[in-house]
């Protein structure tokens, strides 16, 4: 199946409905999906069902109010990969309408890495630039969720680069 644009934004509008049904049209239920930051939300979301959770719950801290503008899709039809890049913005809910602040209001830009197979994506990579990644972990922090609540992905190491153990002086 080719992979287009077209199909890019149909897989993200699908996620947004959180039906399974609809969703598995283009994300593969044993899909892997990395989500950056140090909150209880980031690391690996394992399967459809885990990507769902994590949606679900954006979705409720937020009372709805997450939008996502993709600016750019390039496509690899080689490699089977698309990469989007994003903003993303969100208010969380019971925050006052007028504050900036990091806790309230998720604002950053981003990029998205799918690797796609057979018209569905079977793992995805998402990062975040300059310090929405601190922002991203605030929200959540704010949300007052804590380990093991819906939607947490699992931290899985497999797939970084070997930590450096020495002593910097």
């Amino acid at each position: 199946m080719k992979l287009t644009e077209q199909r890019v934004r149909a897989a993200y509008e699908a996620l947004a409905t959180l039906d399974k049904d609809h969703i598995t049209t283009f994300w593969a239920e044993d899909v892997r999906f990395l989500t950056p930051g140090r909150s209880v939300h980031s690391g690996w979301r394992h399967g459809i069902d885990d990507t769902i959770r994590f949606m679900r719950t954006v979705r409720d801290v937020s009372g709805g109010s997450l939008e996502t503008d993709m600016s750019t899709i390039l496509i690899d039809q080689d490699r089977q990969l698309s990469i989007d890049l994003f903003s993303t913005r969100a208010r969380r809910e019971g925050s006052r309408p007028e504050s900036r602040a990091a806790a309230d209001l998720l604002s950053f830009d981003g990029v998205h890495v799918l690797k796609w197979s057979d018209g569905r994506i079977h793992e995805g990579t998402f990062a975040i630039f300059g310090d929405g990644t601190r922002r991203y972990d605030q929200w959540w922090k704010a949300a007052g969720l804590a380990d093991g609540a819906t939607g947490a992905g699992t931290v899985d190491d497999s797939h970084a680069p070997p930590r450096n153990k020495e002593k910097r002086n």
